[in-house]
């Protein structure tokens, strides 16, 4: 993986399983935003950007908004469509990301080496 000077992602498998990116996208510049309201009470805004390299998931509910950001991110991929979930990866800061939009929870982040991950 590692120095990539993109962000690797699939935007039709995205679309697949978060919908199609909201207005505040702008494809041109591959930077795209995407809205899950699959949760009462709480929606999840993934933000990715190709040339910027960077990713962030904000999970906004009545308690308030909580926000993880990325830097330097490698891939961002959908591991399971039908269980709505997602990784996003930085090897450079050896960050995964895991994004699971099914069940009571929305996010789960796992930070250290990636190759005990297989990476």
């Amino acid at each position: 993986m590692g120095n990539r000077s993109v962000t690797d992602f699939d935007l039709e498998q995205l679309v697949a399983v978060l919908g199609d990116p909201t207005s505040l996208s702008e494809p041109e510049r591959e930077y795209f935003w995407f809205k899950y309201d699959g949760f009462p009470g709480r929606s999840v805004l993934l933000k990715v950007s190709k040339y910027d390299r960077r990713a962030s998931v904000i999970i906004d509910s009545e308690a308030g908004e909580s926000l993880f950001a990325m830097e330097s991110v490698d891939l961002v991929r959908v591991l399971e469509p039908e269980r709505r979930t997602l990784e996003i990866i930085s090897s450079e800061f050896k960050t995964r990301c895991f994004l699971a939009l099914h069940g009571d929870g929305p996010i789960e982040v796992s930070v250290g080496d990636l190759d005990d991950h297989g990476y």
